[in-house]
């Protein structure tokens, strides 16, 4: 589409705009080339990164530029252990017996039979002796700084124990194409797919504390290996450093080229998500996208499933809150909701009218009334006053509901652990995206991911169909539990009236540790802002200039990282544009 250019390169041409881009990033490095020098002054740990490499009958020519990578490493002090599963070919084995006389550091070892990838990690993990381990795949590159931007994370984060960079890959021409720029740790991302892949840094006892690689999940052994490991540490220790750091070779028969030539990954990756759930009491089981090739979790309901309060706040426009509130009744496949339609002073007849015929159309339909000036957060505030839920959905007057399950997925990832809100796809009513989650820092205060994205569409990286965390979700359709959104005052009435309120009580929510979810598997149409109008009045411009101040000095959103995003990516829109700011 004109609106989406790719930034990833195809693989098919010599030259485009990740080719550019590349560029003008070496030139900056260039100028700031003192900086990376001298900032090594400030380190107070070198430590030794033991950097593991299976070989099986490696393409010579791939494998010498792997070792290279690691050679010209601007980082000493590393060793490279090189693990050979029983190669039969000659060539490689002698190369190999030469490669000790050609550093100190690289030591080699030569398995007796052949046990397959696990195996040999596993052994590369035994013999190595430095605090840290890495792994390095024979026919892929490090860039010449991998290890000192490790180490320089290591020194700022010394509790952490795993950090991870961006990656892009080798098209056959040895050309960079596809970078892959990566959100900060993204758990629910996580568990759709191992996102984490290279480069990937650990403390080595930790690898030993799991146990290392578990023979059986070929394919996806990586996966479970790391997600063994993140079920032992803090979420605080896993560090995202947002550079490109490793190459990854396409190369055919590799899974970096083409899934269905690893089929057998399917079957790893399902069996080792299902061990995390047996493992951590997850009461889920998975559906698996075809097209894409990933799972997802699908989570299941307790017995007793908790009453959700659905906040509607509305004015007049009764065709409008109509549509919303026969669309949810018809549709919505779970039961036990009550509906409370806060009536913000409506004046129309036909509107008042329909609101009292509300009182006998369904039991689960309460109306308030509320006759003050227009407040979105007090509107809601009110509804929550009201409400009888342990579970609390503000909705939008100018929704549709068309699918079934939307509230049941929903619930069931609300109450997961350590989940404080959960936001839903929205749709405008030509299925282009309207909202699939919200960055901070966007045009100055935040923006929506993906907007205007065909609502099909599987975006970067597949994000715009795999649940994920996000900073904010957007408050026409926001789930919280009852008690949380007591706890942080509900929406802001007196700074926040109608812009950025719910933005405001992501951040608060986020704040005390908890994640805010946006799940693509819940659909919805957003009409949006229909029953309220444009920000068209000086009266309405003063007060959101005001909103606008007001979440730049609590929250400094002109100047805010959003941990889902990356600062290699454009931050002026929510696209997955390249960012070609020098910084």
């Amino acid at each position: 589409m004109k609106n989406f250019p790719s930034i990833l390169g195809s693989g098919n041409c010599f030259f485009d705009n990740y080719q550019l881009w590349l560029i003008f990033k070496r030139v900056i490095l260039f100028l700031n080339r003192r900086n990376l020098i001298s900032s090594t002054n400030h380190f107070t740990s070198f430590p030794k990164i033991s950097i593991i490499l299976p070989t099986y009958n490696s393409n010579l020519q791939f494998l010498r530029k792997a070792i290279d990578s690691v050679l010209t490493q601007n980082y000493p002090h590393w060793e490279l252990c090189v693990i050979d599963d029983c190669s039969n070919s000659s060539i490689l084995i002698q190369f190999l017996k030469e490669l000790s006389a050609l550093d100190s550091r690289i030591k080699v070892y030569f398995r007796l039979e052949n046990g397959h990838i696990s195996k040999a990690s596993n052994d590369g993990i035994k013999y190595s002796t430095g605090e840290y381990i890495s792994f390095l795949d024979h026919d892929d590159v490090l860039e010449r700084n991998a290890l000192f931007r490790v180490v320089e994370a290591i020194n700022k984060y010394p509790k952490a124990v795993l950090f991870y960079s961006d990656e892009d890959k080798l098209n056959r021409f040895g050309i960079r194409v596809s970078p892959h720029f990566k959100p900060d740790w993204n758990y629910d991302l996580f568990l759709g797919y191992n996102y984490l892949c290279h480069f990937v840094v650990i403390k080595k006892g930790y690898a030993d504390l799991v146990g290392g690689f578990r023979e059986g999940y070929e394919g996806a052994q990586d996966y479970d290996f790391l997600l063994r490991i993140i079920e032992k540490i803090d979420s605080s220790q896993i560090i995202h450093i947002p550079e490109i750091l490793y190459h990854w070779r396409m190369i055919k028969g590799s899974a970096s080229l083409n899934q269905d030539e690893k089929s057998y990954a399917k079957l790893a990756t399902e069996k080792l998500l299902m061990d995390h759930f047996n493992r951590l009491n997850i009461d889920a089981s998975l559906r698996f996208f075809e097209k894409e090739k990933l799972f997802q979790p699908v989570y299941f309901l307790p017995k007793k499933e908790p009453l959700v309060s659905i906040i509607i706040p509305t004015r007049d426009r009764y065709k409008l809150v109509k549509i919303c509130i026969e669309s949810l009744i018809k549709f919505t496949k779970y039961s036990k909701y009550e509906i409370i339609l806060i009536d913000n002073g409506s004046q129309e007849f036909e509107s008042l009218n329909y609101f009292d015929s509300l009182k006998t159309y369904d039991s689960r339909i309460k109306i308030v009334r509320h006759d003050r000036p227009f407040n979105f957060s007090e509107l809601n505030n009110i509804g929550a006053r009201n409400a009888k839920g342990d579970i609390l959905l503000l909705l939008n007057n100018d929704t549709e509901i068309f699918q079934p399950d939307w509230l049941t997925e929903m619930v069931s990832v609300q109450i997961q652990n350590n989940v404080g809100i959960v936001g839903a796809k929205l749709l405008y009513s030509d299925n282009l995206v309207q909202h699939a989650g919200v960055l901070i820092g966007t045009g100055g205060v935040a923006g929506q991911i993906n907007h205007l994205m065909p609502g099909n569409a599987s975006g970067y990286f597949n994000r715009a169909i795999i649940r994920q965390s996000f900073s904010a979700v957007t408050g026409a359709c926001l789930m919280i539990p009852s008690i949380l959104y007591q706890k942080v005052g509900g929406l802001n009435e007196e700074k926040l009236a109608v812009a950025f309120n719910d933005i405001d009580l992501c951040l608060k929510v986020k704040q005390l540790g908890l994640r805010v979810v946006w799940t693509p598997h819940a659909v919805m149409y957003h009409h949006e802002s229909l029953s309220r109008g444009q920000e068209d009045t000086l009266e309405k411009k003063k007060r959101f200039q005001s909103e606008v101040n007001y979440m730049i000095s609590t929250w400094s959103t002109d100047r805010y990282l959003d941990p889902a995003y990356n600062p290699n990516l454009n931050r002026s829109k929510a696209n997955f544009y390249l960012n070609w700011s020098v910084r």
